[in-house]
């Protein structure tokens, strides 16, 4: 095999089959560059002199002795670099994420032990609230434990992998995103100590980190001063008119109007003891109305605890970053209200404050991305607003492909812009372009988009709209499917309404 004629992808197959072997991760630039020259060369390169090196392998590549460096190590490190895109051997990566790795473990043990010796004297102590503080304790457990357990499958499964991805260099195609942290712990430490229970962290977000740090220090050397800050945010960010904003135009937040309105306008009154009862319940509300958007049951509900419905938003895969706080610490402030064990009118006017910080913060965890209504309503708006043709058209189809065999979605209040796209569903622009895709599809032999082409037809059809031309339709994908015999496995729907995005550029 000679350098000078190998592609890039023989290459990256010659370096990923070397990358197998233990010794890819115990070797210098001069092991690593000698193992990939056996590959190319009829004689061992170990038992070969650097200049007899230098010379076969100028023979073997399309480079000029002038470029070729006269240097041993300048030599070896020039094939690392320039053949295999590795500018730092991958034992150095190895070592480095196994000494992290070893520390990261060594860490997480004394941890646990330190949080046992708390809870050993919680349960000795038996102060007030004890029982919450050793729940917490218990939490932090668990994850370091699970923390610990990926880090142990990191060194077992994946450092080698990781240690060769952080060699290549950046200008390899393999490398491009590559995440230098390898596991969570390491990620965030904090996540993993009492601090991420901290009823200040999810009431800031205005705040720059600085200001921030000045707000947590006031928290704990002079509660006094923060009480003022708390209250000079609020009026500052004007926190009150933005929420109303958005109870007033949220669908998702509509059943709750009135009565947090109500609460808001008790709060501006003065009267923060009602205020403290009433948004609570409501904050759990939210929290119950989430997981019923993201598919879990009013069954499966109606008997859990706020914890239990947290974890139901994290474990579908829903970043929530203050899902410590609120399972484990709010809770225990609502349960104090509920229970009566606050009866201190100046400690209601302050707490009245945090809790509508806190209320800002779930209603604004409720415009996310990650709740199906929100991306519905983004869709409809996608419509409503686009102003080239194709991006209307899209838009159309992706509400069909998604959306189109659900009957309750007049409950979101957008029957106007449902009932303009069903009527721009059965204009001849519209049907040109599907005609347009349908051709472009059966040219290329993409039979996953004629089917999932076909099945948006067989939507529309089902509503009555523009039967003709469905059925014009029908037949044109059939004729499309029978140029190729094989069949292709139907995209996922946001492959296929990206795909379609994809080939009306550059209008997308």
């Amino acid at each position: 095999m000679q350098l000078k004629d190998i592609t890039y992808g023989e290459i990256e197959n010659i370096i990923h089959s070397l990358s197998k072997n233990d010794w890819f991760y115990q070797v210098s630039f001069k092991g690593l560059a000698l193992h990939f020259l056996d590959v190319f060369f009829d004689k061992n390169p170990f038992k070969m002199e650097f200049s007899e090196i230098r010379k076969k392998f100028i023979l073997k590549s399309d480079y000029e002795y002038k470029d070729v460096p006269n240097s041993e190590a300048e030599f070896y490190y020039f094939i690392c670099k320039e053949y295999m895109y590795i500018e730092r051997p991958p034992h150095a990566y190895f070592m480095q994420a196994s000494m992290e790795a070893y520390k990261d473990l060594k860490e997480i043990d004394e941890k646990i032990i330190e949080y046992n010796k708390e809870i050993n004297c919680l349960n000795q102590d038996k102060e007030e609230g004890y029982g919450y503080k050793i729940h917490q304790f218990k939490y932090l457990i668990d994850e370091l434990t699970a923390a610990k357990e990926e880090i142990i499958n990191f060194l077992i499964y994946n450092i080698r992998g990781y240690s060769f991805t952080q060699a290549r260099r950046k200008e390899s195609p393999l490398s491009y995103g590559i995440v230098n942290i390898p596991y969570s712990y390491a990620r965030d430490r904090k996540r993993y100590t009492p601090e991420v229970f901290s009823a200040i962290h999810n009431k800031f977000g205005w705040l720059s980190v600085r200001e921030f740090e000045e707000v947590k220090t006031l928290s704990r050397d002079n509660y006094e001063e923060f009480e003022k800050k708390v209250r000079e945010y609020i009026v500052t960010y004007r926190l009150i008119e933005g929420l109303e904003n958005q109870l007033e135009n949220s669908y998702f937040l509509s059943d709750r109007a009135y009565i947090i309105m109500q609460a808001l306008e008790t709060y501006n009154k003065g009267n923060t003891t009602s205020f403290c009862h009433i948004i609570p319940m409501q904050i759990e509300g939210i929290f119950y109305d989430y997981c019923l958007a993201l598919g879990f049951s009013e069954k499966q509900l109606d008997k859990s605890s706020l914890e239990v419905k947290l974890s139901l938003i994290k474990e579908k895969g829903n970043y929530f970053m203050y899902y410590e706080y609120f399972a484990y610490t709010f809770s225990v402030i609502r349960n104090k209200i509920a229970h009566g064990r606050m009866s201190d009118d100046d400690e209601f006017d302050h707490l009245a404050d945090l809790l509508l910080l806190d209320l800002v913060c779930v209603c604004k965890l409720t415009d996310s991305d990650e709740l199906p209504i929100n991306k519905f309503l983004t869709l409809l708006k996608g419509f409503e607003e686009a102003e080239h043709i194709d991006v209307k058209n899209l838009r159309v189809v992706e509400f069909f492909y998604k959306y189109g065999e659900l009957n309750d979605l007049g409950k979101t209040g957008k029957n106007y812009i449902i009932n303009d796209i069903l009527e721009y569903s059965g204009k001849p622009c519209f049907w040109n372009y599907i005609k347009g895709h349908i051709s472009s599809a059966a040219a290329s032999a993409e039979l996953s988009i004629l089917v999932e082409l076909e099945r948006v037809i067989k939507i529309i059809k089902s509503k009555g709209i523009n039967e003709e031309m469905c059925a014009e339709c029908f037949k044109l994908i059939g004729m499309g499917k029978s140029l190729k015999s094989q069949s292709v496995d139907a995209y996922e729907g946001g492959d296929f309404i990206s795909i379609l995005a994809v080939k009306d550029y550059p209008h997308i």
